[in-house]
């Protein structure tokens, strides 16, 4: 059976129910893709047998669990195939190969250049993923009726996948402890290492021009911190700027956490994973679709361990990958796209 046909039940039976809104980020195309490539291609079929386990595993509605998981490996598959379409070939890792915690992928070039894929989950995932399947079906109900009133039925529904975070300096801090709280410094000390974050269940801004440290605005002296950047090099204590609703810069207080990179010095650079929401039904399974954003860890590139070899092969992959890129010193900001 292939994954669409095996995941379309699955997905109706939750649009019954209202949708999780992670759903709606899987995309048939990305299934088909993994499957017609599977023949040849080992990471293929290692994620195209995941993500049927999950499947088979799923026991319904309520078992977020076992969907989180399923979205997750769908996740590790559409930056493989985004990494294939850039030209970078990888290997999956089988989970605890040798010895200690293991990374997801691998380049197939030598020296090895290591990829750990992360897929960040909404706060609070149980009561989140309740919260907008119970407001889901309440609307679906009331565009029902409202049908059958006036022959057109809609609804408008506020999805919070950051729970009670009330503004983005609190959602950026929030994204922060997810990434840190699943940190295992055993999948990036056997070789250097790429942590791949994807910010499909986030509101972050995560285009390209986030990679500043700083966004300049029309008619705003202040500048606002790019959210990307902050995520991975901010450092602790300093302040947060983003605009407000009326346009004035609101300084939102500083932050108590530094940039992934700065706390995880062992990480050569953090690739941010993104989708355009307005391509969500274009044919194509990764171009023009997903985009590869990255920073680059400086501190890293001068004083690893790995030697001056596998820095420059890794950096090599690094920019290969990335759609566009900055470092943890912002010295490439005048390089990156305006927003």
């Amino acid at each position: 059976m292939s994954l669409y046909d095996d995941y379309l039940p699955l997905e109706q039976s939750l649009n019954d129910y209202g949708g999780n809104f992670a759903s709606i980020r899987i995309r048939q195309p990305i299934l088909d893709a993994i499957d017609n490539g599977v023949v040849n291609d080992p990471a293929l079929r290692y994620v195209q047998t995941k993500l049927h386990e999950k499947m088979r595993q799923w026991t319904g509605l309520q078992d977020h669990v076992t969907f989180s998981e399923f979205f997750e490996a769908y996740y590790e598959g559409v930056f493989y195939l985004a990494a294939l379409y850039r030209g970078t070939s990888l290997r999956n890792i089988t989970a605890g190969s040798g010895k200690g915690n293991t990374p997801d992928f691998e380049t197939v070039c030598k020296p090895s250049v290591n990829c750990e894929v992360k897929t960040i989950d909404f706060a609070t995932p149980e009561r989140t993923y309740n919260k907008i399947m119970s407001e889901g079906l309440d609307a679906k109900l009331e565009a029902e009726e409202q049908a059958k009133r006036t022959g057109v039925g809609s609804s408008i529904r506020e999805i919070a996948p950051h729970g009670d975070a009330r503004n983005f300096k609190e959602v950026v801090e929030q994204v922060m402890k997810k990434i840190d709280s699943n940190m295992k410094a055993g999948q990036y000390t056997r070789a250097t290492t790429i942590l791949v974050v994807s910010t499909a269940r986030t509101v972050l801004n995560d285009r390209a021009e986030n990679l500043r440290k700083w966004l300049t605005f029309p008619n705003l002296t202040q500048p606002a911190n790019g959210q990307l950047y902050t995520i991975a090099a901010h450092q602790v204590d300093e302040p947060f700027f983003f605009p407000s609703d009326h346009w004035r810069m609101n300084n939102l207080g500083p932050l108590r956490r530094a940039g992934i990179l700065r706390d995880h010095g062992y990480i050569a650079g953090l690739i941010f994973l993104s989708m355009e929401s307005s391509t969500s039904n274009s044919h194509e399974p990764v171009k023009g679709i997903y985009s590869l954003n990255g920073i680059w860890n400086a501190d890293w590139e001068k004083s690893n361990s790995f030697g001056q070899q596998a820095t420059l092969c890794t950096k090599k992959v690094f920019e290969a990958l990335c759609d566009a890129w900055n470092d943890t010193e912002d010295s490439r900001n005048n390089l990156l796209p305006s927003h």
